[in-house]
């Protein structure tokens, strides 16, 4: 999957268009420390490792993983299955790759490919979010 991303520098007015090569699959056990550590670095009140564990553990719940050209984790998404919902439960970007459009490629590749299964999609967000 091949991602193009604009960027500026400071106030300089040509944008510098920059190709990045990620790949987006299924969260797996492997990925609990990498996520967990990037969830605790950017969420004030994070997820523990034993919830990842839990949803990974359970077939409601589904997680996908936006991964480099490395293999290395940089972005991820969980949700919940409940009936005929979709609930985003958390989104996460590593630090040093937010700004760059990686939850919105998230938020339209489940939108995309799970508009038929479900009738709606969630994400409850807090007051302090908006």
């Amino acid at each position: 999957m091949l991602f193009a991303f604009l960027f500026t520098k400071g106030n300089a007015a040509p944008f510098l268009l920059l190709f990045f090569m990620f790949s987006l699959r299924s969260f797996r056990l492997s990925d609990i420390p990498i996520i967990f550590q990037i969830e605790s670095s950017i969420q004030a009140y994070p997820w523990t490792e034993q919830m990842f564990l839990d949803c990974l553990n359970s077939k409601q719940y589904a997680g996908y993983i936006l991964e480099t050209e490395e293999s290395q984790p940089c972005a991820y998404l969980i949700t919940q299955s409940i009936i005929d919902e979709c609930h985003i439960l958390t989104i996460g970007v590593k630090k040093n790759m937010q700004k760059n459009g990686l939850a919105m490629q998230l938020l339209s590749f489940l939108i995309e490919h799970q508009k038929k299964v479900f009738h709606r999609i969630l994400l409850e967000v807090a007051e302090s979010n908006i």
